[in-house]
């Protein structure tokens, strides 16, 4: 009997006050600081990347074609490359 009064107790509690709200989904307040720091972030980065191969290039430019160091600078400058584009895509800058 006790088991049918805690369900008519219950029953009683959620008839006077409602059935419980579910909880409301809250989302974090936007930060547009962050969001603004994040791309300029981003963009500094491009920008470094990009003086980092205008480098490389110029000392390219000044070695012979046919020499070891000129594929060195080379593969250096295709892995920022694709550092620059793998940021690219990410962020979408």
């Amino acid at each position: 009997m006790s088991f049918w009064n805690f369900l008519g107790e219950l029953a009683l509690l959620e008839w006077l006050f409602g059935p419980d709200k579910p909880d409301e989904v809250k989302t974090p307040p936007s930060n547009h600081l962050y969001d603004y720091n994040r791309e300029d972030d981003c963009f500094d980065r491009i920008h470094s990347l990009e003086n980092r191969i205008d480098e490389l290039e110029r000392q390219q430019s000044k070695c012979d074609i046919l020499s070891d160091r000129y594929d060195e600078l080379q593969d250096r400058i295709d892995d920022l490359q694709d550092e620059l584009d793998e940021l690219d895509d990410y962020f979408g800058c």
